[in-house]
């Protein structure tokens, strides 16, 4: 999962706000120093917000929500009504 998160950052399919505003809407606790540290491989995530991130990555990328951080990336396809 996380290697989408930083593919997507990496090419610009969405921002880092972007994202952590999704994440928070969601349900996620972590703020936005945080995720950016779980990003650089410096803190880990909390079971629920894993979780939230791995949904909110299915939502941005249209793949069924992962509970992991070891999935593997997938081909980008977004959902009509993504922004």
């Amino acid at each position: 999962m996380l290697r989408r998160v930083r593919s997507g950052l990496d090419e610009s399919d969405f921002t880092l706000l972007f994202l952590w505003i999704r994440f928070w809407a969601n349900g996620g606790g972590a703020c936005i120093a945080d995720l950016v540290a779980v990003l650089h491989g410096r803190k880990v995530l909390s079971e629920h917000d894993t979780l939230v991130l791995g949904t909110v990555m299915a939502e941005l990328t249209l793949t069924e929500p992962m509970s992991t951080i070891s999935d593997v990336a997938t081909p980008k396809t977004r959902l009509p009504y993504s922004f």
